[in-house]
């Protein structure tokens, strides 16, 4: 039967039974707005597709008449709805356009019914069956209506799609547009060039097939891109026709005991059916309420960073505006103690010291808070050029011996048995100097008596130079070595020997290193037995020698 019949009354069949399924869904969802505009749309394309099917079955003109009028009702409400669909989509709110949209639809309703302005003469097409043509007089201002608010709803998606005018432009909402874009684009290209016969253009509207693709490229949307949730329309739908199924067996029972059987059946099956669907609506619940705190979650955490972004500013514009006055302050202590300005007595002396040693302190401190301010804004700068590490390391060490004197340790340094210029490596001197400077200061300042050994090495095998600083200090405790490297640790054997360390010399110092292709690192067997600061750097190609 369905060979036999002309292709144009197959595709109105294959598209009732397509849109008249997807209604049936969305209806059985009936959660939102969306689903019920959906549904309403679905049902106004079932009515052209049914239409369809009886106009290329019709046995004659009067009865094809008929259904071409009834088909008209569908057709007229299919902008309007795809219209009305789209604002809701999008967000948009237009209720006064929406109603003189649906005044229209209604108006062109009551035209196809009742007069024959639009349906107005029945022309027999194709050798198969008889088409609604020549036009009524108002025809073409019908076909204007349809187009333009076809084309009008496909504008609004595209400019919302582009410029992101959506309240939450995210990924998949936008991809949600795109498969909604084409799927719709699609259906309405395809369905249209039904309008070509109408004005004598005998084209076959074979493309009508195509409108059957719009519930494919949508219902690819609702499982893969969530546009709807089909877990709760399946769930319904299949235990309503599992009650359906269960209360035929009931009707059709043939006797008593057959009757109870598939009555206490149909009871169960009605109460299973019920749990199932709350179990299923309470999981999609509990999972819309999880993607809501994971979302809020993400504005949080993007509201964190934004916090701390300000902070580090904050912190960068401190630091230098404390800069100058500290630098001034350690300048003019210094050329008062060199007797600058005159001869200093032993009274003011001691205090002048004081302020020395504390803005010496202060200085280091802002130095680290504006180096770390310009790591996490991404605007430390890095000058490299072939950099003689052996040559650092001991200028160093020597700048710290009057220190370590100054304190009853023994500071000493020794390499390798590689040459000097082996150890030349391509880094920026001033960040690898403020390394050595770092690690050299704190190995003194956390060590109250005993020997700071400092080691520059060369690893031939491997082409790194390691440089290595080794006290007898206050040691580290084991579980303080893994975050040792971190902003604002210190171990907690710290305070007790110095109190003045921020916390974020370290830090930098890795920063730094990590910036150079190296790394840093720090040993102690535990509290009391010292500890080893070490860095590595990778030599430069040929500075290595046995």
């Amino acid at each position: 039967m369905l060979l036999s019949m002309p292709l144009f009354a197959l595709s109105g069949i294959c598209i009732a039974a397509s849109s008249g399924v997807m209604a049936f869904i969305m209806f059985l969802v009936g959660s939102s707005k969306l689903h019920r505009l959906w549904g309403c749309f679905c049902i106004s394309v079932f009515l052209w597709g049914l239409g369809a099917y009886f106009i290329g079955t019709a046995a004659g003109p009067e009865q094809a008449d008929l259904w071409w009028r009834i088909a008209h009702i569908g057709v007229a409400f299919i902008p309007t709805l795809f219209l009305h669909f789209t604002y809701a989509f999008l967000s948009l709110k237009r209720p006064r356009t929406l109603i003189i949209f649906y005044f229209i639809s209604f108006a062109f309703s009551v035209l196809a019914l009742f007069s024959n302005d639009l349906i107005a003469n029945m022309r027999f097409v194709f050798g198969e069956f008889y088409y609604d043509s020549p036009p009524g007089v108002l025809y073409p201002l019908f076909t204007a209506f349809f187009f333009g608010t076809t084309i009008f709803s496909h504008f609004l998606l595209y400019q919302a799609y582009r410029d992101g005018t959506l309240s939450e432009a995210t990924r998949l909402q936008r991809a949600r547009i795109r498969y909604f874009f084409l799927g719709m684009l699609i259906s309405f290209a395809g369905g249209s060039l039904s309008f070509l016969p109408v004005y004598g253009l005998d084209i076959y509207p074979i493309t009508n097939f195509a409108v059957i693709l719009y519930p494919i490229v949508i219902g690819y949307a609702i499982l893969k891109l969530q546009l709807f949730d089909i877990r709760v329309a399946a769930a319904q739908g299949l235990t309503v026709l599992l009650w359906i199924f269960v209360g035929i067996r009931l009707a059709l029972s043939t006797d008593t005991r057959e009757a109870w059987i598939n009555g206490t059946l149909l009871v169960a099956v009605i109460f299973l059916g019920i749990f199932l669907i709350r179990s299923v609506n309470k999981e999609i619940e509990t999972r819309i309420r999880a993607q809501k705190l994971a979302n809020d979650l993400e504005h949080a955490n993007e509201r964190l960073r934004e916090l701390d972004k300000q902070k580090t500013e904050f912190v960068s514009i401190a630091a230098h505006q404390l800069r100058t006055p500290i630098t001034a302050i350690k300048g003019y202590s210094s050329l008062i103690l060199e007797g600058s300005y005159g001869k200093l007595t032993k009274k003011l002396a001691e205090p002048l010291q004081t302020i020395y040693d504390s803005s010496d302190r202060m200085a280091d401190t802002i130095d680290d808070f504006l180096n770390v301010s310009r790591i996490e804004l991404g605007r430390m700068e890095y000058h490299m050029e072939p950099f003689d590490l052996a040559h650092a390391v001991e200028q160093t060490v020597d700048t710290f011996q009057l220190t370590a004197k100054q304190k009853g340790l023994d500071l000493t340094y020794m390499t390798d048995e590689c040459a000097h210029e082996s150890h030349t490596v391509n880094a920026d001197p001033a960040k690898i100097q403020h390394v050595i400077n770092n690690l050299i200061d704190n190995a003194i300042k956390y060590t109250l008596k005993g020997s700071v050994a400092v080691r520059l090495s060369c690893d031939t095998v491997n082409h790194m130079a390691k440089v290595s600083v080794t006290d007898s200090g206050a040691g580290i405790p084991k579980e303080a070595l893994s975050k040792l490297f971190e902003k604002f640790v210190r171990a907690k054997n710290a305070n007790s020997v110095n109190v003045s360390g921020s916390g974020l010399g370290l830090y930098v110092a890795k920063q730094m290193i990590v910036a150079h292709q190296g790394r840093i690192w720090a040993e102690s067997e535990g509290v009391g037995k010292g500890a080893t600061f070490s860095f590595e750097l990778p030599l430069m190609d040929g500075s290595a020698t046995a």
